[in-house]
């Protein structure tokens, strides 16, 4: 799932810069599910796009090392 907003034009020349980081990490059905926003930004440090989106990750063995608990 993913939600895009273009907010700002750029052209070229301008300098843009993208990151992102996780917000959420939680247990699907069956699968494990991480939210992530997404930023795009200009030198005058404009947001030119922002996107949210959550990814979908198989899920690991419940006795797997680092498996992510079940948050019921």
């Amino acid at each position: 799932k993913m939600n895009v907003v273009a907010s700002t034009p750029s052209y070229p020349g301008d300098t843009i810069t993208a990151g992102g980081r996780v917000t959420r990490k939680y247990a699907g059905e069956g699968d494990n599910r991480v939210d992530c926003l997404l930023t795009v930004t200009k030198q005058d440090a404009s947001t030119v796009i922002t996107c949210r989106a959550t990814v979908i990750l198989p899920a690991r063995s419940r006795t797997a090392p680092g498996a992510w608990p079940s948050r019921s």
